[in-house]
């Protein structure tokens, strides 16, 4: 992975793996009122050249994936456009539907885009 991250003549570059999970729980009068789980998972990619820069990450540790964030931050940190993944057709989106206690949940539908994504992997 290294040697694709240094692929355009960079100095230097690091991995960095992530694998969090956070979970919360919501007490009111003894009882659990609510609950969440957040999980960040997925390599970012760092190519340092002289005194640029470029980084950048993928939310799936799979090889292919790895190798084209590693080119994008080896080609940033020599300056040069990069153009991101198209996302449309390989995201996933999250809709609000009522469980049996009437409280809204959200459920993931693969395949389909997220418009209200925030961030979008390489």
């Amino acid at each position: 992975m290294t040697t694709k991250a240094l692929s355009h003549g960079g100095d230097y570059c690091d991995l960095y793996f992530e694998n969090t999970m956070l979970q919360t729980h919501q007490l009111m009068d003894g009882e659990v009122s609510s609950g969440g789980v957040n999980i960040d998972y997925g390599v970012g990619i760092r190519v340092l050249k002289g005194e640029k820069t470029g980084y950048a990450y993928s939310e799936s540790t799979e090889w292919s994936d790895m190798e084209s964030a590693a080119t994008a931050a080896s080609a940033i940190s020599q300056g040069q456009a990069v153009r991101p993944r198209d996302t449309r057709s390989t995201g996933a989106t999250y809709t609000a539907q009522e469980n049996n206690g009437g409280r809204l949940v959200r459920r993931l539908y693969p395949g389909q885009p997220n418009p209200r994504a925030d961030r979008y992997p390489i």
